[in-house]
């Protein structure tokens, strides 16, 4: 029927349920059941859209067009909390209004859509920016220590957390530790965090932006933590200190097989004065995106001085890789003063370091004339310049920690010169950078027994105690997480007081006892020292053995010194992973001789048993091994300008020399200074070496090796 006509009060039919007869393609009625519209399309009853009534849309391609006040398309939000609290229902985008991040439901939990925050990648930080709220941040009140116990409870007074909209570092606000003018030590915020399953028993990346420029704030006022919350352990970051005028923090830890932790920001000294300062981007996470380390070529400059009088001819140098600095050079000094010899750094740069006023060996210093006496330059955390040491003392018994005046050293119008090892500058700290997963590991055994073992790993950058007293060599195997790499570079490392970590490769000097650890060596079958070798068979273990003793004895060749002990200090195995060459490797570089022949007496002095290849002013360590027997005695070592460097060999058995150097040719000789009697030194029998040398380019980098 058609109707042509004004139809008064017209509505569709009403009926409880989907008609099953009379069914014509467009029939449309009013389901009174559902509140529904519904249309016959000639194969089922389809529900018209509403624009006011809660329905579901499926099936459908939805273009919004050109956004506007009117076309776009918002997504469903809520607190945090109450969108965990819904049903899970996989693919739901949401978007949580107090942290301001969007979420993705998996179908058992919201994930974090990557980037929606603060801090870009994985990030397990869920309130890393401060820009809606502190929800997730507890302050706290542990022991009166520079560590905390576990990072929660008590009830702290003189430290807040807090967000502010002034200045903020990212975007619109900021998070703020105020501490108040006291004594708050033992106080800190903490934020509790679970990570992936996948982010177990690995390296984990903690970063954030900072602004530790307030006035009163110093160095390691505050520091940070990790807390283990499954194991009840504390977890000490490759980094723990924030210094003052800080930017930037990075630091890695090692997590253990459980998910949970505390992030831990904690009041670590007696300062009583008030400071603020400001963190952002708080991110802990597996993945670091970065491309290179900051590298500068060498750089001409001239220093400030003490000590020297006016120095002349003064060609000094410096480089720049990551957060360190290499300083190289000579000059002549004029009438040496009774003050302390200084040598100064780059305008505005100070030393870095874990510990305040903490001294190191930096490198090594040579006068240009015919004496006995050797030097070594010191770097003393927030100094801006080098002092200089005696190493050896012609007559006397020098400390190589504490520096010299200049004419307790030189003489006037004396020509030296020095070259310093790669050392931390405090302005140029957090400035590595390291391409995704290329992370230190720290691996140890914590077996301190008077025992081998191969079975008791452990990992972290806090290591473990030395050994007990030993009655013979002992060796403690070392499994890392991940396989070694041809790239990686694997590092035996002590320290005294678990911060300050050097190689074993190096004699370990304490100020107050002198030496604490040798570098490896041999007197006749008595050993001293640490080494390291690679298991066969095996890509993850090497093996750290531990000689009789720690230090050479200063008696009779081969005798007997102090014991080992758990107060000697501590140690650890590093692997650092070899990375894509965006910038120069650090790495020394090392080249390796074999004495081929026998090399016995009768011959001339002079007669040079190995040579290598090096450059005027590049540093160097030698380390030469001779097999020899006999009845006399020989003197052999290395001539650098017109000093004899060299050790004396008069007994049967193994003889290690060692010499840390400056070259000043482009030959450096090992050769025999002195003779008498009759003795042979061994060289190659069959594959077996007797006799050889390494020589190793301190902090070579490839593109100008000697040794490449």
């Amino acid at each position: 029927m058609n109707v042509y006509s004004e139809l008064k009060v017209a509505f569709l039919e009403n009926l409880a349920a989907d008609p099953t007869t009379e069914l014509a393609q467009g029939r449309t009625y009013f389901n009174t059941a559902t509140n529904e519209v519904r249309v016959y399309d000639g194969a089922a009853w389809r529900v018209q859209a509403a624009l006011d009534v809660t329905q579901i849309i499926t099936n459908k391609d939805i273009d919004g067009g050109t956004a506007s006040d009117t076309s776009r398309l918002t997504i469903p939000k809520g607190t945090k909390a109450a969108l965990d609290a819904l049903t899970r229902k996989e693919g739901t985008i949401v978007y949580a209004t107090d942290l301001a991040k969007f979420f993705i439901d998996d179908g058992t939990a919201l994930v974090e859509v990557s980037g929606s925050g603060g801090a870009g990648g994985i990030n397990h930080i869920e309130n890393s920016d401060a820009e809606v709220n502190t929800d997730g941040y507890a302050t706290y009140l542990d022991a009166a220590a520079d560590t905390p116990v576990d990072g929660t409870g008590g009830s702290p007074v003189s430290t807040t957390f807090t967000r502010s909209e002034t200045d903020p570092l990212r975007d619109d606000a900021s998070f703020l530790v105020t501490k108040a003018a006291a004594n708050a030590q033992g106080e800190g915020v903490s934020y509790d965090f679970t990570i992936d399953r996948a982010d177990r028993d690995r390296t984990l990346n903690i970063s954030f932006d900072i602004d530790a420029s307030a006035a009163n704030y110093a160095d390691a006022d505050l520091r940070v933590f990790v807390y283990d919350v499954t194991n009840a352990t504390l977890i000490q970051p490759s980094v723990l200190d924030i210094p003052a005028n800080a930017r930037f923090f990075n630091a890695t830890f090692l997590s253990s097989d459980s998910t949970s932790y505390r992030l831990i920001f904690h009041v670590a000294s007696t300062n009583a004065a008030a400071w603020t300062i400001k963190l952002d981007n708080i991110k802990v996470g597996p993945d670091d995106v970065a491309i290179g380390v900051p590298t500068e070529g060498w750089k001409a400059y001239t220093p400030t001085t003490q000590g020297w009088g006016t120095p002349t001819n003064v060609n000094v140098e410096y480089k720049r890789i990551g957060s360190a600095i290499q300083v190289r050079g000579y000059l002549t000094n004029g009438t040496a003063s009774a003050s302390e010899l200084q040598i100064g750094l780059p305008a505005g740069l100070t030393i870095g370091g874990t510990t305040s006023a903490d001294t190191m060996v930096a490198g090594h210093l040579y006068p240009d004339a015919s004496r006995d006496d050797s030097f070594v330059l010191l770097a003393t955390t927030g100094d801006s310049f080098f002092n200089v040491a005696f190493s050896i003392q012609t007559g006397a018994s020098p400390n190589p920690l504490v520096p010299i005046n200049g004419n307790n050293g030189f003489n006037s119008t004396e020509r030296v010169a020095f070259s310093s090892d790669l050392i931390p500058v405090a302005e140029w700290e957090g400035s590595e950078a390291y391409l995704s997963q290329a992370r230190p590991e720290y691996a140890y055994n914590s077996n301190t027994a008077d025992l081998n073992d191969e079975t008791s790993f452990a990992y972290g950058p806090s290591g473990v105690t030395t050994p007990v007293a030993i009655t013979g060599n002992r060796r403690k195997r070392v499994r890392f997480l991940t396989p070694i790499q041809a790239t990686d570079k694997i590092e035996v490392q002590f320290s005294q007081n678990g911060t300050t970590w050097q190689s074993v490769e190096a004699d370990v000097y304490d100020n107050v006892t002198g030496s604490v650890l040798s570098a490896r060596q041999r007197q006749g079958s008595t050993f001293y020292g640490m080494t390291f070798n690679r298991v066969d068979g095996s890509v993850t273990d090497i093996d750290v053995s531990f000689g009789r003793y720690p230090t050479v004895s200063g008696g009779a060749y081969g005798a007997a010194s102090g014991n080992w002990s758990a107060s000697l200090g501590f140690w650890r195995a590093v692997k650092i992973p070899g990375q894509v060459q965006v910038a120069y490797p650090t790495n020394d570089r090392f080249f390796r001789k074999v004495l081929a022949s026998d090399f016995g007496s009768g011959q001339a002095n002079g007669t040079v048993m190995f040579s290598f290849t090096t450059i005027p002013g590049r540093t160097y360590a030698l380390d030469v091994q001779m097999e020899y027997n006999g009845s006399g005695q020989a003197n052999f070592g290395v001539t650098l300008g017109s000093n004899n460097y060299s050790n004396t060999m008069n007994n049967d058995g193994s003889h290690h020399y060692h010499l840390t150097f400056v070259a000043d040719s482009g030959t450096t000789n090992f050769e025999q200074f002195s003779t008498s009697g009759s003795w042979n030194i061994k060289g190659t029998v069959g594959i077996t070496e007797n006799s050889w040398a390494v020589i190793k380019e301190l902090n070579a980098t490839p593109e100008d090796s000697s040794l490449a």
